[in-house]
């Protein structure tokens, strides 16, 4: 369905008013997305409405079209961690396994009931075990994760240093609703509290790891990609399926 510019300023003045709940006001962003910034709780949050892209060539000229949003949340906190939760298929294959070795991460057991189907990689997988004992913590992790079978769409959740971070799955404007999006932050302020009340990392990750921080958001965008690839993969085995059963026919 395509949106319009109507539908995107409906989207805007929602979440306008669910982040002003929090002292959390538009400010100056990059071209293709809204953002807003503001103090709530006693750190800083930065959240932003960014366009996700589809691109078709055809010869040597190219197109692009909106397909949707992803709404993100980002808030400060004094935890120095690097920990993502990914879909168990891309956590556990050989690729990903690679980059979390080169980016210091280990891989967690099976995650507690509440969010199966998501595994945990931490670059301290005893203090990530720890926080997930947490019963309070492991409900707001359940509740912020979210993945919609054959849309190939994962909510994020990640720390990184001095940072915890939230993407939305793929959004329409019509989508997006004011009391989700303040229920949303809420939510990850608490689970930033829980985190800080866990003890510290005996092993925390440096701020100034530049390179496992590529590797970690690169985990993300390769693990959003792969569960794509599996819902276009299934999509075409059922047509060889399909086209089959009518050539024996």
């Amino acid at each position: 369905m395509k949106s319009t510019g109507a539908d995107l300023e409906g989207a805007r003045r929602r979440i306008d008013e669910a982040l002003g709940r929090f002292g959390i006001v538009p400010a100056p962003g990059p071209a293709r997305a809204l953002q807003w910034q503001g103090v709530h709780d006693g750190r800083s949050w930065e959240a932003w409405l960014g366009q996700r892209r589809q691109y078709a060539y055809f010869g040597d000229q190219r197109t692009r079209r909106t397909i949707g949003y992803k709404l993100r949340l980002a808030a400060t906190t004094p935890v120095m961690m690097r920990a993502y939760f990914l879909k168990e298929g891309f956590a556990t294959n050989v690729l990903a396994r690679a980059l979390h070795r080169r980016g210091g991460l280990e891989l967690l057991p099976a995650a507690s009931q509440g969010f199966e189907g998501f595994r945990v990689v931490a670059c301290d997988g005893a203090w990530m075990t720890r926080l997930l004992a947490r019963p309070e913590a492991a409900a707001l992790i359940g509740q912020l994760l979210e993945y919609r079978p054959g849309l190939g769409e994962c909510a994020e959740i990640y720390f990184e240093p001095g940072r915890l971070h939230y993407a939305s799955t793929q959004l329409q404007p019509a989508d997006v609703d004011t009391g989700v999006v303040a229920q949303t932050l809420s939510r990850l302020a608490a689970l930033a509290h829980e985190a800080e009340a866990a003890p510290a990392p005996a092993t925390p990750a440096t701020a100034s790891a530049a390179a496992s921080q590529g590797i970690g958001r690169l985990l993300m965008a390769v693990g959003a990609a792969f569960v794509g690839c599996l819902a276009v993969l299934a999509i075409g085995a059922l047509l060889v399926g399909a086209l089959a059963w009518v050539t024996l026919r």
